[in-house]
């Protein structure tokens, strides 16, 4: 005697709700790491504790007192004849 199996309505709603779903949409990898934050590549220099103290009263007697990596910046620009010329107070 054969057995008449008989699916279920749930299971055949499930497959179709799944299949419905079913999407070739491309979603981009995330990219690993930290964000960038700029466009400019990082430059890393050591300074003795005499020097970015210099550094540090350059940047207090500029009008608007910039922070040390600016101040860096600027006494480079200065050296290499490229920016203005140092305000002080």
């Amino acid at each position: 005697m054969a057995e008449v199996l008989r699916a279920s309505p749930r299971l055949a709603f499930m497959v179709l709700h799944f299949m419905a779903k079913k999407s070739n949409k491309v979603v981009p990898k995330k990219r690993r790491g930290r964000p960038a934050t700029g466009r400019d590549p990082v430059t890393a220099i050591r300074l003795s504790n005499e020097l970015r103290e210099t550094v540090d009263r350059w940047a207090a007697s500029q009008d608007d007192e910039p922070s040390r990596s600016e101040a860096i910046r600027r006494l480079v620009l200065i050296a290499l004849g490229l920016g203005l010329k140092a305000k002080g107070k």
